[in-house]
Parts: structure tokens; sequence; C-alpha cells
């Protein structure tokens, strides 16, 4: 499977739920329709908006025609020996879809993942996600934290976070590492023992940039799930 991160390093949850909407297939087809300017205005036969679909595939590309009508996004009118095919005006307002459409358009290999239904659209976990950042927000030693898409999956079934970390010291030095996270407890829980610093030293860190100090013990307090 590809993930959608290969192609739209930057994408959000929330433009992510909105690909979602359609499946792969039917992506490939109002993506025909919008390079056509047929945006409502004007038509494409049945046969010419299935025209270079692999053979195997084109009972895929049917039913996504079929599916895209039920769904409202697609409608079709018969003409004498011809069926005809334009998209429902409004469709393509969306600035999300039309990036989409028009990456699909530029790149070779994110066609092919949809054309062989290997495109994935896992979200990132938002609990994991909002727990992560809230904790390194309340750290006065983190100096900048920046979270990214795991390609773990989380606790929830979602996907989990890459975190990178850079802080100080109880010396003044500068350490940084990155790391994956895919339960909440490891924020204080999980140890890296070989962190190396500006001060010369190797420290033991938390996931939370939290410095354990040589000869003492860590202690952690509960964390909790931010309330939505």
């Amino acid at each position: 499977m590809n993930d959608i991160r290969i192609f739209w390093p930057d994408i959000t949850n929330e433009e992510i739920l909105v690909l979602r909407s359609l499946s792969c297939y039917e992506w490939l087809i109002v993506r025909r329709l919008y390079r056509g300017g047929r945006m409502g205005g004007r038509e494409i036969s049945l046969d010419d908006l299935l025209q270079g679909f692999p053979p195997d595939k084109m009972d895929l590309a049917k039913k996504a025609v079929e599916s895209l009508e039920k769904g409202l996004v697609l409608r079709k009118k018969p003409k004498p020996d011809v069926m005809i095919i334009q998209a429902v005006p409004g469709f393509f307002s969306n600035p999300t879809k039309i990036q989409f459409i028009e990456m699909i358009t530029s790149d070779q290999n994110l066609r092919k993942s949809l054309v062989e239904e290997t495109l994935e659209l896992t979200i990132v976990s938002e609990t994991l996600q909002q727990t992560t950042e809230k904790i390194l927000r309340s750290k006065q030693n983190i100096i900048a934290a920046k979270i990214t898409a795991s390609e773990k999956i989380a606790f929830d079934g979602d996907r989990g976070v890459k975190v990178y970390l850079k802080a100080k010291c109880y010396n003044d030095g500068c350490f940084e590492y990155t790391f994956d996270l895919t339960q909440i407890h490891e924020l204080s829980k999980r140890i890296f023992p070989n962190i190396r610093c500006s001060c010369g030293s190797t420290h033991r860190c938390t996931a939370s940039g939290q410095v354990i100090r040589p000869n003492s013990e860590l202690t952690t307090s509960k964390i909790s799930c931010p309330k939505k």
C-alpha cells in the first residue's frame, strides 16, 4: 500500500476525510471530467469517459460511474446511440478536491496507485496527536517540536505520530531526537538512554523531553486524554 503522505506530505486529517468520500476509481473518473472542463457545462460520452482504462479494470470503472451517479456527483442523460455524462455543478468547488485532481494529473505514480487501488488514506490518531501537542507545549525546556504521521498504527486503529524534539538540558546544553508514538502513556514511560547533548553528556530522556538526572528515579504523572 502507498500512504497518501508519500504524494501529499502535509495533508491534514480534514483533507483526508474529503478524499475518502470517493473511491480510487471514482477519483479517476471525476479527474477526466475536470480535465475536459465538464463541470456541469460540457458533456462526454460514456465510451469516451471510459477510454484508456485497462481491460481488466473496465468493470471497476463502470461501477465507479454508476456509484457517482447514485451519489449525485454525475448525471447521465441518453441521446441517440450514446449515453452522455456530466458532473453536477458545484462538485469541483472544494479546493481539496481540485488539488488532489491536479496531483493525479501530474503524478504518474499516484495515478498508478489509484488504478491498482493501493492508495491508503489513513488519518492520524487525533487523541494521540492532541495529547502529545498539549504535553510538549507545557514543557519549558522544549525549544522546538514537530508532530507528523507515523508509519505505525496507534492504539485506536488510526495512524500514530512521529515526534521530533529539540530541547535544553539542566546544564543548558541542547539535544534533539525523533521517535514514533502509538500509545499515550509512552510520553512519560518511554525512555531513550543515549541522547547526545551539546553539553558533552549523554542523557536519558523521556518521550516528553524530560531529562532524567543521574542517580535519580523518573517520576511520572497521569496523562489524561483531551476532552473533545
